[in-house]
C-alpha cells in the first residue's frame, strides 16, 4: 500500500471506536513469526500467510470471523 502498510492501517482501524469491533485479517507473504507476533500486537484477529494451501486460508478467515462475531 503507497502510504500505511496492514500492520499500520490495523493500528489505525482498532484505534477508531467506529471501527475497533471490525474483524481484521491480515493474509501476508510474510512467513517469520516476527509479522505474526507484530499483527497481534497491533490489534490483528489473524494472521494467515499465503504460503497456506488455500482450505487453510479460508478456515483461518472463517475462525477469525466465527471468533469475533463481526463480518
Amino acid at each position: 500500500m503507497p502510504v500505511l502498510d496492514g500492520f499500520a492501517l490495523t493500528a489505525r482501524l482498532k484505534a477508531d471506536a467506529a471501527c475497533a469491533d471490525v474483524t481484521v485479517v491480515v493474509l501476508s507473504a510474510r512467513t517469520d513469526d516476527a509479522a505474526g507476533i507484530r499483527a497481534q500486537a497491533v490489534g490483528a484477529d489473524a494472521y494467515l500467510d499465503k504460503t497456506q494451501p488455500r482450505r487453510s486460508i479460508v478456515e483461518g478467515v472463517l475462525a477469525a470471523i466465527g471468533r469475533t462475531g463481526t463480518p
